[in-house]
């Protein structure tokens, strides 16, 4: 069983009920649980992409350690709340979107809490070193040929 099998199978064993729109990508945008599942590859990379963006406008301000930096936008009872956490060292970003949110501080504090439970749990289990490659897949291939390999889906 891969590690998104398990973060999967463990949120279902806690309750989220509050987080309506809850959604954990890995800091490259890629999907590792997600409540709703449209889009959920569109979200993926505009939740990096913020994520990355404001992080470095964040170094315009003093914050003490990348722990307090958080990112949301909202108007009162909507909006959408990010945080990071970093296990085994690889970075999640967790975040929900809410509207009509009539305690959008509770709201708030429960994903902190869920993030933490998450950030244990990843951290129990061991980090798969991945084999960097050195050599390329393919060599001394041409433009035609790639041509081809991608028109059989429309590219």
């Amino acid at each position: 069983m891969n590690l998104n099998q398990r973060i999967n199978d463990h949120i279902e064993s806690i309750d989220i009920s509050r987080l309506h729109n809850l959604f954990i990508y890995r800091d490259d945008g890629i999907n590792i649980f997600t409540k709703d599942e449209k889009n959920k590859s569109t979200i993926g990379a505009l939740v990096a992409g913020v994520w990355q963006a404001s992080s470095e406008l964040s170094k315009n301000v003093k914050i003490e350690s990348d722990k307090e930096f958080q990112f949301n936008f909202y108007n009162s009872n909507s909006g959408v709340y990010l945080i990071s956490i970093c296990a085994n060292s690889n970075q999640y970003i967790i975040g929900t979107s809410y509207e009509n949110e009539t305690n959008p501080g509770k709201l708030k504090l429960e994903l902190r809490r869920f993030a933490k439970n998450i950030e244990t749990f990843i951290t129990k289990f061991k980090n798969v070193e991945t084999k960097v490659r050195t050599e390329y897949l393919f060599n001394e291939i041409s433009d035609h040929e790639i041509d081809a390999m991608f028109s059989t889906v429309g590219i």
